[in-house]
């Protein structure tokens, strides 16, 4: 059961069990940023009423924090998504996309050269695993390629495993959504994105 009695968008009643409305066809949990692309601010309040009301009811149901992490994400309410993304993972650390979505609530459109040793080690351990759990993921790699590049390369030193090289040749053709390209843009800031083919 969805523990969610009403679609967020169209308020149409839900039978238990579905992923999608009925009426309207909006997804019942937002998962990806991409799918949040096409809605305005006020469609992805209602998705954060519903996910406020879900965990209200069960504080143990890890895709209301997901879905309230990415619409915050989506939002730019960089620690409001970073508070429900850090307690997605604790609820569900087998979901590979929240640590790459906690990683970008955690840069909130930071400059990465500028950031802390430790937070840039945190950030990678975080997108490790994601990429162990999902090798062939190219927004977990394009990340890891602006870490290094931006951070390691561009203060001097050495950088983490898969090199910047590595990482340009494991991205070599890679399909790269142009909805979720756009937030990790708005998310990540480097001296020019051009230069990445980007």
């Amino acid at each position: 059961m969805s523990g969610i009695k009403e679609c967020p968008q169209c308020g149409a009643p839900l039978d238990s069990g579905v992923s999608k409305c009925g009426y309207c066809k909006s997804s019942i949990f937002v998962s990806t940023v991409s799918y949040l692309s096409n809605y305005d601010n006020s469609q992805i309040q209602k998705y954060i009423k519903s996910y406020k009301e879900l965990i209200a009811e069960n504080p143990k149901d890890d895709r209301g924090y997901l879905g309230l992490g990415i619409c915050y994400l989506q939002l730019s309410m960089f620690p409001l998504a970073r508070e429900n993304l850090e307690q997605a993972i604790k609820l569900s650390p087998e979901n590979a996309s929240v640590y790459y979505y906690y990683c970008l609530s955690v840069i909130a459109g930071q400059r990465l050269r500028s950031m802390s040793v430790g937070v840039i080690e945190e950030l990678v351990a975080y997108l490790n695993t994601a990429i162990e759990m999902e090798p062939k993921n190219p927004l977990y790699l394009l990340l890891l390629m602006l870490i290094n590049h931006d951070f390691y390369i561009g203060n001097h030193l050495r950088q983490v495993r898969p090199t910047f090289e590595e990482l340009v040749d494991m991205l070599d053709d890679a399909d790269i959504d142009d909805d979720e390209l756009t937030r990790l843009k708005s998310c990540v800031r480097v001296a020019d994105y051009s230069e990445f083919g980007l």
